[in-house]
């Protein structure tokens, strides 16, 4: 009876002392897996990493990756559909503003065109008053689309005229006006014209 029970004692030791050696080497498998791969180095002795450990790995980005997509390709963003279909965004690109400007034949036309409009008003305040003698000074901001120039604003300076009645005529009839440009004028956003006239 002793026997027996010194025989179970026995492999009860055994089976414990198993357990502890699986337990061991199970940890000592997981602590490889955490602990990065390490080298020796031969100058100084010291140990460095040379591989992330795979739980904190990230994900490398290609080489200048962090740079806009637009700026790669001039400012069009390209990208490919499921199908193969490559579709090019230009909404990106930027494009330099055209700066253009009134050509001078344009110029020349236009003060010509607006001449008679000026006389016109000086006849009617002759008409009114023999006397008046004074000087006008018009600063015209005008724009051309389509060929067509248009004075857009208008601001007048009257010397020497006490009636009001010239610059009102002067500004009825050319504020507004839209007078034909010549062949080959460009489209111009703003131009500033400065006319002065002696009234009448």
């Amino acid at each position: 009876m002793t026997g027996k029970r010194i025989a179970v004692a026995g492999l009860a030791v055994a089976v414990i002392a198993a357990v502890v050696v699986l337990a061991i080497s199970a940890t000592s498998s997981n602590a490889d897996k955490r602990r990065p791969n390490v080298k020796l180095t031969e100058a100084t002795g010291k140990t460095e990493v040379v591989e992330t450990p795979p739980a904190r790995r990230q994900a490398q980005k290609p080489e200048g990756s962090d740079a806009d997509p637009a700026e790669k390709t001039g400012g069009v963003v390209e990208s490919v559909r499921d199908d193969g279909t490559v579709v090019r965004d230009h909404r990106a690109q930027e494009q330099a503003p055209i700066l253009r400007k009134m050509a001078g034949t344009t110029d020349v036309k236009v003060r010509a065109d607006l001449r008679p409009l000026f006389k016109e008003c000086g006849k009617q305040l002759r008409a009114r008053d023999r006397t008046a003698r004074g000087r006008i000074q018009a600063v015209m901001t005008t724009s051309v689309t389509h060929g067509r120039v248009k004075v857009d604003a208008l601001d007048l300076q009257v010397e020497g005229l006490d009636d009001s009645s010239y610059s009102d005529c002067v500004r009825e009839q050319v504020e507004g006006i839209e007078l034909y440009a010549p062949d080959g004028q460009d489209d111009v956003a703003a131009h500033t014209m400065t006319i002065q006239f002696k009234v009448p």
